[in-house]
């Protein structure tokens, strides 16, 4: 049994209740360190790279993306399409026509991908940024994939003093039942000041389920986990937007 001195009790009394809150106070914050935090949906992604595995000059190299095969390219020709000058179109202006293959799994063979950089088309009434008339579209045939299958991407009006922001871009992929919508957001947790687009976000229904990030030397996209009924038509999107050859980041 403890005893205090005389006239001594309260004030000792009044210590040991502040060392006893001080203790509580330490061990809630240290359980608070220990908590995981918070998921994010990026937590259920897959953190992929396209890989070249062999054949054909940069661009039109054999490649692999986690079990989706191809073979990309890039050809830059023709006129009325996407040039940039000092942030502005340029008077002179070339078309990007951009095609590639890929092979799903399951299937004997390849979808061929066109996309191609001209006049934008229609539709898309959601987007709130004032839209450049011209836009990026690309078709899918074959290879298993649904009929109608296709993605369009509106891209904001240029100007001289947007050259110093971020573009911004958004668009429509429909691939059967599902439709995922792009749009330009940073994916990395690092804050970075470009003047060039650093990557998009896809969604679902108003839910972010996917994403390619174009900052550092090589993208990085991030798929659903194998089994997830979005990681196909993610696959197809981000490769559209691998092999895009952005005006605003010319």
């Amino acid at each position: 049994m403890f005893t205090f001195p005389e006239g001594n009790m309260t004030s000792i009394k009044a210590k040991l209740a502040a060392v006893a809150a001080t203790i509580l106070a330490v061990s809630a914050a240290s359980a608070a360190m220990a908590a995981p935090a918070a998921a994010s949906w990026l937590d259920n992604t897959e953190k992929l790279h396209v890989e070249k595995t062999g054949g054909g000059k940069l661009g039109k190299a054999n490649y692999a993306l986690g079990e989706f095969t191809g073979t990309g390219g890039l050809t830059v020709e023709r006129t009325s399409g996407f040039s940039v000058l000092n942030g502005a179109y340029s008077s002179v202006k070339k078309k990007y026509d951009n095609k590639f293959t890929v092979m799903l799994p399951g299937q004997t063979e390849r979808v061929d991908v066109t996309c191609t950089g001209g006049q934008a088309r229609a539709g898309l009434t959601w987007i709130a940024f004032k839209r450049s008339k011209l836009g990026y579209h690309c078709d899918y045939v074959g290879g298993g994939v649904p009929a109608g299958t296709a993605f369009d991407l509106a891209l904001s009006e240029p100007g001289l003093m947007k050259s110093l922001e971020q573009p911004q871009r958004a668009g429509e992929f429909t691939f059967g039942d599902i439709v995922l919508k792009a749009e330009t957001r940073q994916v990395d947790t690092k804050l970075i000041a470009s003047p060039g687009v650093l990557g998009y976000v896809f969604s679902r229904g108003g839910v972010d389920v996917c994403a390619i990030s174009l900052v550092g030397w090589k993208k990085t996209i991030y798929l659903p986990k194998a089994g997830d009924p979005n990681r196909t038509a993610c696959a197809l999107l981000a490769l559209s937007l691998n092999y895009f050859n952005d005006p605003g980041n010319l």
